[in-house]
């Protein structure tokens, strides 16, 4: 039995502060070739919540897969530039671990310095929070591989603002899409998210190029309408 760090709850809708790439169904697809996408064998993944996943996304796959890597990197990059021309950004920030790869290489695509937002301060040494750059006064996107509720997110906000940053915007290769309470997360915070695929995109992907087994994209399809009551 696998279990993972999330708690599940039912879908949200899209709203201004949480925005889609024009490109997802694009980067479903090519998470779907890169077999990032793991299904459950003979017991599904659990949540610390209790409840039960046909499937899981593991978007640090994608580092060894060069192909789906560089597109989805580039289209990463065209999404930072987006919210760019109309929120000028002078650095991208990755969020320890996962975030910090992906970060480096949109920052290499559109010629912007980056660093990366540690969880928590090093007890010894400088003490930084933010590596790789110093970053008050800076404006800039936190990117992320992947988001559920929001939750890390604000707390990486925080930390980053503490430094003297100014930062409105997260950039997700993947987001969840099935939590009531995202928009208030992120809104709380005053934190809008722009993200390249949701759970929905790579439903309908699975449908079009399979990927998935077709036992599979039905009990993907039955968790996305009942995500907290869903069971094998």
């Amino acid at each position: 039995m696998t279990s993972v760090d999330i708690d599940l709850s039912a879908p949200s809708s899209p709203s201004s502060r949480l925005t889609k790439s024009r490109s997802s169904a694009e980067v479903a697809e090519l998470i779907l070739k890169a077999g990032v996408i793991k299904t459950y064998e003979s017991e599904p993944f659990i949540f610390t919540s209790g409840a039960h996943s046909p499937v899981y996304v593991n978007i640090r796959g994608l580092l060894s897969e060069v192909e789906s890597r560089e597109r989805i990197c580039a289209i990463l990059a065209e999404e930072c530039a987006d919210i760019a021309a109309a929120d000028p950004v002078d650095v991208l920030i990755g969020g320890e671990t996962a975030g910090i790869p992906f970060a480096a290489i949109a920052a290499s695509k559109i010629g912007l310095p980056m660093g990366y937002a540690r969880k928590k301060a090093k007890a010894f040494g400088m003490k930084e929070m933010i590596e790789g750059l110093n970053a008050s006064g800076r404006r800039a996107i936190l990117v992320e591989d992947l988001t559920t509720d929001g939750q890390s997110k604000v707390s990486f906000a925080e930390q980053i603002r503490g430094c003297g940053c100014t930062l409105n915007w997260v950039a997700s290769i993947f987001y969840y899409g099935i939590y009531p309470n995202a928009e208030q997360i992120f809104a709380g915070a005053d934190l809008s998210l722009r993200y390249l695929c949701d759970w929905s995109d790579i439903l309908a992907a699975a449908r079009r190029i399979g990927g998935l087994p077709a036992a599979r994209i039905d009990a993907l399809g039955d968790f996305l309408k009942n995500p907290t009551g869903w069971r094998p």
